[in-house]
């Protein structure tokens, strides 16, 4: 059994089968264009800012379909950053003044702001690098022509283990199928992690080398409430965290009962 600790970003006790989720790895071209070459990629600078919006577009609209107003709310905020002019015109300008590749001028641009947001004090406000990193991913990834897969098609339910989920990866989440997630990134006030409170799916961040530890279908235990990820349990512990899961279960329903009661308190 290997144990590992990190950050509860989301309550609750899961025990299923891992699914070890491995980022595509990008290939950000390099070299000085010509002038004519420089031109087509800002063309397909352009193409890929249309189909990104498009598809924040349709992860916002079924957010608000299913009743998900926070879901929608966050999407409609990366829209509104893939659609400021200076944030676009500053990726355009990088192809034409240094005649670089659309996605190598995205991923320059990206880091930028990366690190300004990466450098503030305020602990919410560093966490929307994270926004701005899914953002980016998603242009370049549309340049580059590779699938913006979403992990909500898994076929069975499981625990999803990965590096770092974006905002829209877990805004795709099938709810019923996806236990729980633990990412080696991240934190409590990642949009990651207040979308999975929302939707009651246990969480832990911040666990470090559990990819690389993790096998496909293995036993993994997620206790969001005290951050703790186990894998490959023994079957004591394992009896143990069923007998958890349900207590903690039986407590959420009786809370259920007390919300619709007006907030009071003596003061």
């Amino acid at each position: 059994m290997l144990t590992f600790n990190g950050i509860p970003a989301a309550p609750g006790i899961a025990i299923g089968k891992a699914h070890v989720r491995h980022n595509a790895t990008l290939v950000y071209r390099e070299g000085t264009l010509d002038e004519a070459e420089t031109q087509n990629q800002l063309r397909i600078l352009q193409d890929a800012l249309r189909i990104s919006a498009h598809q924040l577009g349709e992860i916002a609209d079924a957010a608000a379909k299913a009743g998900d107003a926070a879901d929608a709310e966050i999407m409609q905020a990366h829209l509104a950053i893939l659609e400021d002019e200076a944030f676009t015109d500053e990726i355009a300008d990088e192809i034409v003044q240094m005649h670089m590749f659309a996605e190598t001028a995205v991923r320059k641009v990206c880091q930028k702001y990366e690190a300004v947001f990466a450098g503030m004090d305020d602990a919410y406000m560093r966490e929307r690098a994270a926004d701005v990193s899914d953002i980016c991913l998603r242009i370049a990834k549309n340049i580059l022509g590779v699938p913006v897969h979403a992990i909500g098609d898994v076929r069975e339910a499981c625990v999803v283990i990965a590096h770092d989920l974006t905002p829209s990866d877990t805004m795709q989440f099938d709810k019923e199928r996806i236990l729980a997630f633990c990412t080696e990134q991240g934190g409590r006030t990642s949009h990651s992690a207040i979308i999975a409170k929302t939707h009651e799916i246990p969480a832990v961040m911040g666990l470090k080398n559990i990819v690389a530890q993790a096998g496909e279908g293995e036993t993994v235990i997620v206790d969001g409430n005290e951050g703790v990820v186990l894998l490959n349990p023994d079957a004591q512990t394992l009896d143990r965290y069923s007998r958890l899961r349900s207590e903690y279960a039986t407590r959420r329903e009786a809370l259920k009962d007390l919300r619709h009661l007006p907030a009071e308190t003596k003061d």
